[in-house]
């Protein structure tokens, strides 16, 4: 907690005040909000936190202000205080109208509230939201695919999408993809979409699996695991999802032996992580005979899923396959071990739910020959238990209307 408090001194930022209409708190999808709302203003509990004199005397005007009258309304976590206290005098002194908050910082945005009677606060969902929003009292944007409030449709939820996949197609100039009709595949091709980061080389480790094992054979060493009864933290789902990951590589393998040109679209790229990708290529180019591996930057990577979309698109449950989703590419999702834990999320009509390799090869045969009127039909009964966003640029503009 000392820790904690002492990171939020180290963040106190001088800045001349300014009126201004929006700001943004966090940091996900920060490089596109920068470029979209190019003279707004970031803060982030941990690295930038407002500061002047003139905001110091109203966030003590705030505190005493409310001392006596309403004390409970200054009930906030004590490692945001600081935080919180600068933020509103900011807000107060520069006459701040919209907030959008680029993470979950729930309790963050649970306490200022009750403080903002003409300010609009909007959260930017970025995550799969295996377990809905509902500690989050703001109004949100929705990403490309979440679940569905079951009980009632929340007023406070607004359909948006990827704002990456939004403001790519906006820049290309290239909507209409969303709706050309599929061409018969040249070959046989799988795009897998690789989420090989630095956990999957942490459990190699952890359950001594052997990287130059043959891919054909990894059910012999998955049937020797036991999975976890109960998931108990992030460490906990993230050994899950190494064993998806191990489970639908065998069946990428068998596909390769079946035929399949493999091409790996990177996790990582030579701008993130050089030993990371370095380890991703050399773990796929050991295993696969001939493979397609592709690293491209951000830009370029939205650019071959906007232009390559006949052939099938496999993956766990990334959100880049999400977002070729939303697009209608034909995307394959996968979970064997992980969706035990979220049943609500993983429904059998869009993933695969076990290991048996006829199943993967039925649904690939499936979107290999479906029209794209087919795919909306898809995803139009699917939008009955999940929010699945039109990528449109009525949407786009929606969400810009509503941010400036």
């Amino acid at each position: 907690m000392i820790i904690k408090i002492f990171k939020r001194f180290y963040s106190i930022t001088y800045l001349k005040n300014k009126p201004t209409k929006n700001i943004f708190i966090g940091y996900q999808n920060k490089d596109i909000l920068k470029k979209i709302f190019k003279d707004s203003i970031f803060f982030d509990p941990t690295i930038l936190t407002p500061f002047n004199f003139k905001i110091l005397a109203h966030s003590v005007w705030i505190f005493f202000s409310n001392l006596f009258t309403e004390p409970k309304k200054l009930n906030f976590p004590i490692s945001q205080f600081i935080f919180i206290y600068f933020l509103l005098a900011y807000i107060k002194v520069n006459k701040v109208r919209k907030i959008t908050f680029l993470n979950h910082y729930d309790k963050i945005i649970n306490s200022i509230l009750p403080f903002l009677k003409d300010t609009k606060v909007y959260l930017l969902e970025h995550s799969l939201n295996l377990t809905s929003f509902k500690n989050s009292k703001a109004t949100i944007f929705t990403n490309c695919f979440s679940l569905r409030n079951e009980k009632k449709e929340d007023s406070k939820v607004i359909e948006l999408g990827s704002l990456k996949i939004l403001y790519y197609l906006e820049k290309f100039n290239c909507w209409d993809i969303c709706n050309e009709e599929y061409q018969r595949p040249k070959k046989k091709e799988i795009f897998y979409i690789s989420t090989l980061s630095g956990y999957f080389w942490n459990y190699l480790k952890f359950f001594k699996y052997n990287s130059y094992n043959d891919l054909s054979n990894v059910d012999h060493f998955l049937n020797s695991i036991d999975p976890l009864k109960v998931i108990k933290d992030n460490n906990d789902l993230l050994k899950m999802r190494f064993l998806d990951n191990l489970m639908l590589l065998g069946i990428i393998k068998k596909l390769e032996n079946q035929g399949y040109k493999i091409s790996v679209i990177s996790r990582n790229n030579s701008n993130m992580n050089k030993e990371i990708l370095s380890k991703e290529k050399e773990f796929y180019q050991n295993n696969f005979k001939n493979l397609n591996f592709y690293e491209f930057s951000e830009e370029k990577k939205y650019k071959f899923l906007f232009k390559e979309r006949d052939n099938v698109y496999l993956t766990d449950y990334s959100y880049f396959g999400f977002e070729a989703l939303s697009i209608n590419n034909k995307c394959l999702f996968f979970s064997n071990y992980l969706k035990n834990y979220f049943l609500k999320f993983f429904n059998a009509n869009f993933t695969i739910t076990n290991g048996r390799y006829s199943k993967v090869i039925e649904q690939i045969y499936k979107l290999e020959n479906m029209s794209i009127n087919d795919m909306k039909k898809f995803k139009q009964n699917l939008s009955k238990h999940y929010h699945i966003p039109i990528t449109s640029p009525v949407t786009y503009k929606r969400f810009l209307d509503y941010l400036t």
